[in-house]
């Protein structure tokens, strides 16, 4: 076993600061074994001694035909929004797709895109968003804003 420390000289000022740490394992150079490299990233967050907090605002709106839940995160950390779901009033799921972890960082701004079963979305219908994450949870509805 391996123990990496990583330590900050200083703490951040105000808000949070994100890093993302690398660990590679490089294979052994013996031809008689299979080689293998492994890559893992690992998010990592450094607040302020008085505590960030995210602030995430939700909106969801049609561009160019389709339809996007979008979010922005006013606050001064990061938000985790793990298992983001969104639903029609009558309780039909919508498939999200995002390619990305499940962080939104301080000041950045996350899209999903609504597939593939949106067709029959209209400007004005309601939608249940949920998510879970450590400070982030949410239970809210959300109105359509009219296609652009």
């Amino acid at each position: 076993s391996q123990t990496v420390r990583i330590l900050l000289r200083q703490a951040p000022a105000a808000g949070e600061q994100a890093y993302r740490v690398i660990f590679d394992q490089l294979p052994d150079a013996d031809p008689s074994k299979v080689a293998l490299d492994f890559r893992l990233t690992v998010p990592v967050f450094a607040s302020a001694p008085a505590r960030a907090k995210a602030d995430v605002q939700w909106h969801a709106a049609q561009e160019n035909g389709q339809w996007y839940l979008l979010a922005h995160n006013a606050g001064q950390a990061h938000a985790q929004l793990a298992n983001l779901t969104l639903a029609t009033a009558d309780g039909h799921k919508l498939k999200l797709s995002r390619p990305a972890l499940p962080y939104l960082l301080a000041g950045q701004d996350g899209r999903w895109l609504i597939t593939p079963s949106a067709s029959g979305l209209q400007g004005g219908a309601r939608l249940h968003l949920t998510t879970v994450g450590r400070g982030t949870a949410m239970d809210s509805w959300l109105t359509l804003d009219q296609g652009r």
